[in-house]
């Protein structure tokens, strides 16, 4: 690579690829789908990152889970190799769906493959929320490139290069929670389904996400605040509620009990700088809201897709003991915001004021989101090496 760092290389393809698109939609007759081809380049650095400079990230043992799965493979053949991965590696017991989806990387020999492959996937699941939006509410390709770039500058993206599962569980949720809440067939509601299937294979972090929306088939306003009530109040009612249905958590495995509990310490694999910007960005989409409320945007979304959104703000500030869950339920929220922030740069007009607020929210948003990436930068990417 050109850079020698994560940070340089990732700030250089976003600008480079924000002139391009910045260009082509003012083409005629381009398809919303242009972001999918943005998506091919900005993954382009999580090809080079360097896993074999020892390090505390998670990169380094999904490496070596590759390394020794192509070795099984090798030895065993493939339903062998499948077998050993499952039942003999010692990586994520009782995760299947983990140990199948890295698996079927081992087949490439270059390991780099893997993050590519990876954050691509998770990128094409933020376009298809992003393009699904646009389908339904009639945007622009310029709303959705500006939120597009807004996501990706908020968002620390080597989170998901280095953890793989927690966010690509999370994109999958939100995406199939706003379709799920926008489409009445039949078939696109087990799809639905079995992407939230996947969504908790994947990472059991989006267990309580996925029974929220099984609780929203109750039309019953009591049930939903009772919900918004446990949603604020996490933290205290999981230990009650793991022993009230103890019969169910046995099945679940210890590590997916860390997952929902969290950690009950700051000093938990995060610092103060962490959880200071983190909960700066859980304050403006808390602002968001009320400001998207202020100019009586709420009739034109879905009624059920933005209370949804309420309880998992609700679940998060509930969650806020339990740092893990906390940090993580706030970037969910803010794959959740898209629909919201579309409408919010849309073009619209209705009296003075509203239409003040929203110009400020605009520039603060976009001010707000550089400051991120900048702090991201610092904390994270300027330290990871590129081959």
């Amino acid at each position: 690579m050109i850079f020698n760092n994560f940070g340089s290389s990732y700030i250089s393809i976003l600008i480079v690829t924000f002139l391009i698109s910045s260009l082509w939609i003012h083409l005629k007759y381009v398809s919303p789908c242009f972001l999918y081809f943005l998506d091919i380049l900005i993954a382009i650095p999580a090809y080079f990152i360097n896993t074999a400079i020892p390090s505390v990230w998670d990169s380094v043992r999904f490496a070596t889970m590759l390394n020794l799965f192509r070795g099984a493979n090798n030895i065993y053949g493939i339903s062998g190799g499948l077998n050993w991965a499952l039942n003999s590696s010692g990586y994520y017991p009782g995760q299947p769906v983990v140990v199948v989806y890295v698996w079927l990387y081992s087949f490439f020999r270059n390991n780099n493959v893997f993050f590519y492959c990876n954050i691509l996937l998770f990128l094409f699941l933020m376009s298809l929320l992003i393009i699904q939006v646009q389908k339904i509410y009639k945007f622009s390709n310029k709303i959705s490139l500006i939120v597009k770039f807004i996501i990706l500058m908020s968002f620390n993206i080597f989170f998901e290069i280095e953890g793989v599962r927690n966010f690509l569980s999370y994109i999958i949720l939100a995406t199939f929670v706003f379709i799920d809440f926008n489409s009445y067939k039949f078939r696109t509601k087990i799809l639905c389904i079995l992407a939230y299937c996947l969504a908790i294979g994947l990472h059991p972090a989006a267990l309580p996400f996925v029974l929220f929306r099984i609780i929203f088939i109750l039309k019953s306003k009591l049930i939903r605040m009772v919900l918004a009530v446990c949603a604020a109040t996490y933290t205290v009612l999981l230990p009650q509620i793991l022993q009230l249905f103890s019969s169910f958590t046995y099945f679940i495995n210890d590590d997916s009990k860390t997952y929902l509990f969290g950690q009950t310490t700051y000093n938990a694999y995060s610092d103060f700088p962490e959880i200071l910007f983190s909960t700066l960005l859980l304050v403006s989409l808390i602002l968001e809201l009320l400001i998207f409320c202020k100019c009586n945007f709420k009739k034109l979304i879905s009624k059920n897709y933005l209370q949804y959104y309420m309880i998992a703000i609700l679940f998060t500030i509930g969650s806020c003991l339990s740092v893990q869950v906390y940090l993580r339920s706030i970037f969910l929220l803010l794959f959740l915001s898209i629909p919201i922030k579309m409408f919010l740069f849309s073009e619209y007009k209705n009296n003075i004021l509203n239409y003040s607020i929203i110009y400020f929210y605009k520039y603060s948003s976009v001010i707000f989101s550089l400051i991120m990436l900048f702090y991201w930068n610092w904390q994270t990417y300027r330290h990871v090496v590129m081959c």
